[in-house]
Parts: C-alpha cells; structure tokens; sequence
C-alpha cells in the first residue's frame, strides 16, 4: 500500500464525523507541525478492532489539509473556534 497516502498517523484526534468526511488533528512529525485534516473513508475492514483507544472503523485517506501550524496553542484556539462556529450554524 506504499504510495496510497493512506492516514497512517499512530496518534490523532478525530472530530464529529459528516456523512463521508472527518476532520482529524494529527502532529506530523515530518514537518514538526500539527496538521487539520480533512479526510475521508477508504475501506471498512472486515471485522475492526474494537479496543479502547484505538481507532478502526475505516481505513482513511487524507483530501486537505484545513490547517498547519508549528504550535499546539494555535491549533486549540483554531480547532476550538472554528467547531464551535460550525456547531452554532
């Protein structure tokens, strides 16, 4: 699956699901920067995990980035502002 630019961040935060997209905040280690991404399932494994904390439901692939930045505080304000706007229209 090389290639496929799949989501393959050990850690992320998931955010209120749409019907076929997710916003996920992930730290990219490559760029030493948190990342908002928009993203979108891919596959549904045949029998997911199911383990607290650990995530597989789908397999995702990452459409945008919404988002970077090199520190955590900017990303709060940013994730929190912009759900709580979305949340309220």
């Amino acid at each position: 699956m090389s290639g496929s630019e799949l989501l393959d961040f050990p850690l992320f935060l998931i955010t209120e699901k749409s019907i076929n997209e997710w916003a996920i905040v992930v730290f990219d280690v490559r760029y030493d920067k948190y990342q908002l991404l928009k993203c979108y399932p891919v596959l549904t494994p045949p029998s997911p995990t199911i383990v607290p904390g650990y995530y597989s439901e789908y397999v995702l692939k990452s459409e945008e980035t919404l988002y970077a930045t090199a520190t955590v505080e900017h990303m709060g304000a940013m994730f929190v502002t912009s759900f709580s706007t979305a949340r309220s229209s």
